[in-house]
């Protein structure tokens, strides 16, 4: 049996597709560098763009992603930086939020009544049947 110091990682490149890592006594040759097909088919990626998308618009949009991306960091890395600077205060705040919002919970009840449920409240349905409850009995109300 091979010792583990000796056996290194190759991985096995088929000419479509990288598979998994495969464990082999061979050492691994780093002086190339592996193509895939994915290089190889955009290559020549700015050969291939249509005139809309050429360089002068993609720096256009660089900078619009790379100006929203700084605003989102400095805007989590501050808010970070409050919540570990004051985390009594956030802690209170977050429970100060949930209990706020739970709130109506208080007010909160089911209706089970299909007629209400289902029939418009000012419909003729409702009318007669609250004119034949009125005169007859029924059981269970």
């Amino acid at each position: 049996m091979n010792d583990p110091e000796d056996i290194t990682i190759d991985h096995v490149q088929d000419e479509d597709q990288v598979v998994a890592p495969v464990a082999s006594d061979k050492q691994i040759d780093t002086s190339e560098t592996a193509t895939t097909s994915f290089d190889k088919q955009h290559h020549h990626e700015d050969e291939t763009l249509p005139p809309s998308h050429n360089k002068a618009n993609n720096s256009t949009l660089q900078r619009i992603s790379t100006a929203f991306d700084q605003a989102l960091r400095s805007f989590f890395f501050h808010l970070g930086y409050t919540v570990a600077s004051y985390p009594g205060r956030t802690i209170a705040l977050a429970v100060f939020v949930a209990l706020t919002c739970g709130a109506g919970v208080i007010k909160f009840h089911t209706e089970d009544d299909a007629e209400v449920l289902w029939a418009p409240q000012n419909s003729l349905a409702v009318e007669h049947d609250e004119t034949i409850n009125m005169y007859f009995d029924t059981p269970g109300q």
